[in-house]
């Protein structure tokens, strides 16, 4: 088949598909689909024609890089300095206020 030859999805092929996937499409939905279909295979070929032999394969489309720190495990502060900061505090824990009733 010629490159620039368009490759055109019957209806009657969009309607196999559509059995497939066991829906129900009327005729102006298939004449739609079919349309639609064919733009889209015609895009892919567009995309094949394209030269990538120079190009750099990437895991991204773009080259953003997370600018977030790691995540470290580390221990919390319960230097006795920090629970006598605390408004209040019993047994060497802050204490607050009752949040349920």
């Amino acid at each position: 088949m010629n490159s620039s030859q368009k490759t055109k999805i019957s209806q009657e092929e969009v309607e196999h598909i559509a059995q497939l996937a066991r829906i129900e499409l009327n005729e102006k939905d298939k004449k739609t689909f079919s349309a639609q279909l064919t733009e889209i295979l015609e895009y892919v070929r567009k995309l094949n024609e394209v030269d990538t032999e120079k190009a750099e394969p990437t895991a991204h489309a773009t080259q953003l890089q997370s600018i977030m720190r790691h995540d470290q495990a580390r221990s919390a502060n319960s230097s006795p300095d920090l629970i006598k900061a605390a408004p209040a505090n019993q047994d060497k824990c802050i204490k607050v206020k009752a949040v349920l009733k």
